[in-house]
């Protein structure tokens, strides 16, 4: 969810619902005017982030990028600059980035320990059991209520996770297939899940913003595809897409 900053909290709240969702929702005429209310933001950090996510709605994706890391090169410690920034990479599925992102702040965490509430909403995101594990880590070391950084979703993830051992391992890196796939086709994700199947086997399944029958089979032949390819032992775990309803 975005997160609002004070001087620049209207510009945000028209363009939350776009964010979220990966998509221009307000039509370019909008657009143009809050690049206008943007640019009036004394705060650098908060002009170049805004300034960059609204790029990134209108396509320009890598200008809109530069800009958002910017801003959080001159604000690391403002926790809203980098969640906004990595809400956005996350609903317009660029997740090579925004792994990249989640890397970077882990780094930053001592300067802004209110990260780790996004690096574990990513790490149950993307079932990444590693990433937890720094997260509670980092959680020990610096003395915090995991109740303060976990969402009960992320919680239950990294529960699910941690109960799995080896198996949730694989579903990791299976799951790092899956946004590899997904991002390789300009695919969006409405949502992600961990879950045992009837069997037991646990999953990890996403639903996408398509309920193409023929899409869908296509991306999850090209996810079996690199599993193989890659030999990655499946037993105990499976990654599938799923279509929107």
């Amino acid at each position: 969810m975005i997160l609002p900053q004070t001087k620049s909290f209207e510009v945000i709240e028209e363009i939350r619902a776009s964010v979220e969702v990966g998509e221009n929702l307000i039509g370019d005429i909008a657009i143009r005017r809050l690049l206008k209310d943007v640019e009036a933001i004394p705060e650098p950090g908060e002009k170049l982030s805004l300034k960059g996510i609204i790029f990134i709605l209108q396509g320009k994706t890598h200008e809109g990028m530069a800009l958002c890391e910017r801003a959080i090169g001159i604000t690391p410690y403002e926790s809203a600059i980098w969640r906004n920034y990595c809400c956005i990479l996350n609903s317009m599925g660029y997740f090579s980035k925004l792994k990249e992102m989640i890397l970077l702040a882990l780094e930053n965490v001592n300067k802004c320990p209110q990260l780790l509430n996004t690096i574990a909403i990513h790490a149950s995101f993307s079932a990444d059991l590693n990433l937890f594990n720094q997260v509670m880590l980092l959680v020990d070391k610096l003395n915090i209520e995991p109740k303060n950084i976990f969402e009960l979703r992320d919680m239950e993830a990294f529960c699910l996770l941690s109960q799995n051992g080896n198996n949730a391992y694989k579903l990791s890196s299976l799951a790092q297939e899956l946004l590899s796939v997904a991002e390789s086709n300009g695919v969006k994700i409405v949502r992600s899940g961990i879950k045992p199947d009837s069997d037991g086997i646990l999953g990890y399944q996403c639903t996408v913003n398509t309920n193409d029958i023929d899409f869908i089979c296509s991306i999850n032949d090209q996810l079996f595809d690199r599993i193989f390819d890659k030999n990655i032992d499946t037993s105990g775990c499976f990654a599938i897409f799923e279509g929107s309803d």
